[in-house]
């Protein structure tokens, strides 16, 4: 049920702010979400002896539609950021499009966080015109 109310929420906050992209409004759902329950507890994980949650179990957390309606600060994204995040994907296969005009190149940079290994192949992506797709 949990789809429900957050796209009731973000189209609230598009009422209350139509200037806002849809990576604006997921922002300010996020940023202002609340890691306690309605006990002003942990969020607990029904999945392991209900011990309190982590963030691999509970998301985002609970949506504050009041908080996230004023909220001071949020991340906009932009298409190409996510095209940027895509090519530096190191757990999934991912298909990527160019969306620069013509020939395009990017080379993947990795930062493994501490005790993990990662490996990017390929390494490089070229592309020859907009649109063209890569599966890598």
């Amino acid at each position: 049920m949990s789809c429900p109310h957050a796209t009731g929420v973000a189209a609230l906050l598009k009422g209350a702010h139509p200037d806002w992209s849809p990576a604006a409004i997921r922002s300010a759902m996020m940023t202002t979400a609340n890691v306690l329950d309605n006990t002003k507890s942990p969020i607990k994980d029904t999945g392991s002896n209900n011990e309190p949650a982590t963030p691999l179990a509970m998301g985002a957390s609970h949506i504050d539609p009041n908080e996230a309606l004023d909220h001071g600060l949020i991340y906009d994204t932009s298409s190409e950021d996510y095209i940027n995040l895509l090519t530096e994907e190191q757990e999934f296969q991912r298909t990527v499009t160019n969306m620069g005009d013509g020939d395009s190149v990017y080379v993947a940079e990795l930062t493994a966080l501490g005790g993990l290994k990662a490996s990017v192949s390929p390494e490089r992506l070229e592309f020859s015109k907009k649109y063209k797709k890569a599966t890598s």
